[in-house]
């Protein structure tokens, strides 16, 4: 066996210090030509490094018998190698429905999260993918095509935290000509002809005009120069880093930017600062995201919700940044509830004189019946105020109080039979109030200390 290949990819990783003695390793092996490649060169590596292989299969369950046959070729192969397998089987076409998602992305989150769990719960360091150049290259179009950021233009990373991709040096072509010449089997996906999905039609459809142009290295091309733009991206990202300390604040996981800092900064460099935000908060954003975010910030409008994914509100000097936390819980007397947020206990009292004070509220004991729920704020919500007769709606009481937007899912509504009978930290309601002569019930709330 011709092994100049896997000594090409051992020279690369090496130089890219992707895999060293000691580490474990759990790939990710479909069965597909590409996986199989990279189990052979992962067997190679075992051989001459000190390293712990595992396989993993995700069995999508879209396929029917093809895909049961996937899983049973890829554990045959595992036990040709000697090397532990796990698989799982999960019907990701319905969760996608369920979520009205598309199917490519969530087949994707799936097999990495139940990759990972498998990968903590072995103890293992890295998780290893099959992707090649092919990969890479198809990528970029795809991303280009989509209009996306400068980071969707940099395909696919060496490493991205514990994921590494140790054959990305290599493509498809030189793959299947290794696996041919020294007959290796391997299965098929025959939805990889189905030119329904952008991959396919990148890899079936346009993929042949850019050899034709381009000659048989054309993937190298665009490889070699998205290399170099990622250069650039990490060098203006530690520029970026830099003056994120004196533009950017963190509180209570909400980002508040210096709008005076951020209008010194030209036009690139605060777009820069919006995709370092936008990560920050979990976000996965496109070209047209930052230049929304942009021109929100530019403009007088002093709320925005982009597609219910983020929020921003804007004042006079700042901009917050924030991705709402939906919550709801119950709450039994006697129980104290800590969340990261606030923390908020409830206690029985027999003939307390109630205090006042916004943070500790007294309701007659008789008439609450526990579990009380206890959640956030939402559009709609109403209250009957202390003193008042008639419900006001919740978000005016916010207003009145002056609470800022971003801060109010840190002020629980306390929800009894049905109603909302406090605001805690804000106001109380009418309902339920505590005689002289009563045991009474009360609710006492703190916030946490922001970070």
């Amino acid at each position: 066996m011709d092994l100049s290949i896997f000594k090409y990819l051992e020279n690369d990783i090496a130089g890219r210090d992707l895999i060293n003695p000691g580490d474990k390793l759990l790939a990710m092996i479909s069965g597909g030509r590409d996986s199989v490649f990279l189990l052979y060169f992962l067997d190679y590596l075992r051989k001459r490094k000190n390293i712990e292989i595992s396989v993993f299969h995700l069995n999508h369950m879209i396929r029917g018998k093809e895909a049961s046959r996937d899983e049973e070729f890829t554990r045959n192969l595992a036990d040709q190698f000697g090397i532990p397998f796990y698989s799982k089987r999960i019907d990701v076409k319905k969760i996608a429905l369920d979520r009205r998602e598309n199917l490519e992305s969530v087949a994707r989150s799936v097999r990495y999260d139940e990759a990972n769990k498998i990968r903590e719960k072995l103890g293992y360091n890295l998780l290893v993918t099959a992707h090649t150049k092919t990969d890479y290259f198809e990528t970029v179009i795809m991303h280009l095509l989509r209009g996306d950021s400068v980071y969707g233009l940099l395909g696919i990373a060496y490493r991205n935290g514990n994921v590494i991709r140790p054959i990305l040096a290599v493509n498809r072509e030189q793959v299947t000509e290794f696996l041919k010449a020294n007959v290796i089997r391997w299965v098929d996906d025959s939805t990889n002809e189905e030119t329904t999905y952008t991959r396919n039609y990148i890899r079936n459809i346009i993929t042949p005009h850019f050899a034709e142009i381009g000659g048989e290295n054309y993937d190298s091309k665009i490889m070699d120069s998205t290399l170099i733009l990622r250069d650039y991206v990490e060098i203006a990202k530690e520029c970026v880093n830099r003056e994120m300390k004196n533009t950017v604040k963190t509180k209570n996981g909400k980002l508040h930017l210096d709008l005076i800092s951020y209008f010194h900064y030209n036009g690139g460099e605060r777009r820069m600062i919006i995709v370092k935000m936008l990560e920050l908060l979990g976000v996965t954003h496109s070209r047209n995201m930052t230049y929304a975010v942009e021109g929100f910030i530019n403009g007088d409008s002093d709320f925005y919700n982009y597609n219910n994914i983020f929020n921003i509100a804007k004042g006079n000097d700042e901009a917050v940044f924030w991705k709402d936390s939906d919550y709801e819980y119950s709450l039994n007397s006697e129980e104290v509830l800590e969340t990261k947020y606030f923390v908020l206990k409830a206690e029985s009292c027999k003939h307390c004189e109630p205090k006042k004070s916004k943070n500790r509220f007294y309701f007659a004991a008789n008439e609450i019946s526990f579990p009380v729920t206890v959640r956030r704020f939402k559009v709609g919500d109403r209250m009957i105020p202390f003193g008042m007769k008639a419900p006001k709606k919740v978000k005016d009481i916010f207003n009145g109080e002056k609470i800022p937007v971003w801060e109010r899912s840190e002020y629980p509504l306390i929800v009894a039979g049905g109603k909302i009978i406090a605001i805690m930290g804000v106001r109380r309601s009418s309902l339920y109030l505590v005689k002289k002569v009563e045991s009474s019930v009360v609710f006492e709330y703190g916030r946490v200390n922001e970070d």
